[in-house]
């Protein structure tokens, strides 16, 4: 429900970093830089409260809403390209992605079977939650904002890139039991194709990066 108990479980997940916690802040705490900036802040020891908070305030800071589209809304008509529009048109007019994925976040916060798999396995998403099988595949709908930087995608990177992606949902996913119904086939031409990955990347907004080191 926080970034800060969110934090804990990538580290900890065997798919993902899969890391014990308590080697993970023994290593942290002889980093002497962690552990000096760890007194200096929070006045105590590297311990999982430093690295939780310290993650869930820099992941704070990580805003990226004045992207050419974000400019184009804001009224700037030639903040992005004739051919980026179109595929915004087709974004949301005629392909109806905004069901799932809707501005100005580009997302609606749920989660959903996007029926990446027939069989989802052993990896069943929020089934693992609640143990119950209606939740099997679910997993929550993620934002495009810097989709063009933030492959591979799907939950697992199974997809290198966004073709892969748009061919998935053209093909109206693989039929899982669970799968949404706003998951429907369709066709695109090569053009329309273009113009949507000129639009995703009018999403992109990296000026938060400039004093990263």
């Amino acid at each position: 429900k926080t970034l800060e108990m969110q934090s804990i479980v990538p580290i900890q997940e065997h798919n993902e970093m899969g890391m014990d916690m308590i080697n993970l802040i023994k290593k942290l705490r002889e980093i002497p830089e962690y552990e000096s900036a760890a007194k200096k802040i929070f006045g105590k020891s590297f311990d999982p409260f430093v690295l939780t908070r310290a993650l869930g305030a820099f992941q704070r800071s990580l805003v990226a809403m004045n992207s050419p589209f974000d400019q184009y809304r804001a009224g700037d008509k030639k903040a992005i390209s004739t051919e980026a529009l179109k595929g915004w048109k087709n974004f949301s007019e005629k392909l109806y992605c905004t069901e799932c994925h809707n501005a100005p976040y580009f997302t609606n916060f749920v989660v959903e079977n996007n029926g990446l798999y027939f069989d989802y396995g052993l990896d069943k998403g929020r089934f693992r939650i609640h143990e119950d099988s209606v939740d099997n595949g679910m997993f929550k709908v993620p934002t495009l904002r810097n989709i063009m930087l933030t492959g591979p995608y799907m939950h697992d990177g199974s997809f290198v890139g966004l073709d892969q992606v748009l061919d998935h949902y053209a093909a109206g996913g693989k039929g899982h039991i669970n799968q949404s119904k706003k998951i429907k086939p369709f066709s695109i031409s090569a053009k329309e194709r273009k113009e949507l990955k000129l639009f995703f990347n009018s999403l992109t907004d990296t000026a938060y990066m400039v004093n990263f080191k």
